[in-house]
């Protein structure tokens, strides 16, 4: 499979978890939660980064499904394993790819995964306390100050609130 249609795949799979968390069907007519058309280069107003979103979602989010990267050197410690960066780049570079992306009125929210581990978010605090006055305060995986100060949760968590 290519990288490109593993992206994309990847993005659907997202997309699908946002929608039911959101309410909206997954195959609605306004085509909602799905990959934005033109790998993201196609309406910033309406699409989220990777996503088509509902003018009501909060969130602009960006989609990642990379090998090689390590989270508790990329993340932890915000370091390139042997001063170097994964060919795919690190967690921390793409949250500021994620940030750089979204769209003025959304809120960054960066959704990640490689091969045979499970979905993981990361947030800002910004993002963590709109969520936290909609939501209540829930618990993070880790907290890492010194990489932008990010919040990381598993996937999972996050579409257990209410």
């Amino acid at each position: 499979m290519s990288a490109r249609a593993k992206g994309k795949n990847y993005e659907r799979h997202v997309g699908k978890h946002f929608a039911v968390w959101w309410g909206v069907p997954w195959k609605n007519p306004g085509k909602l939660f799905h990959p934005t058309p033109l790998s993201g280069g196609w309406d910033r107003e309406r699409a989220g980064n990777d996503l088509l979103v509902p003018r009501d979602f909060p969130f602009g989010p960006e989609c990642k499904n990379r090998e090689g990267w390590d989270m508790r050197l990329h993340l932890v410690h915000g370091q390139r394993k042997n001063g170097k960066c994964p060919r795919n780049g690190t967690p921390a570079e793409w949250w500021e790819q994620t940030v750089e992306a979204c769209p003025a009125n959304k809120l960054p929210i960066l959704v990640f995964t490689r091969r045979r581990i499970t979905d993981y978010v990361l947030i800002d605090a910004r993002t963590q306390g709109f969520i936290w006055d909609r939501c209540g305060p829930f618990r993070e995986l880790a907290r890492f100050p010194l990489v932008h100060n990010l919040r990381l949760f598993t996937m999972e968590q996050l579409l257990s609130l209410d």
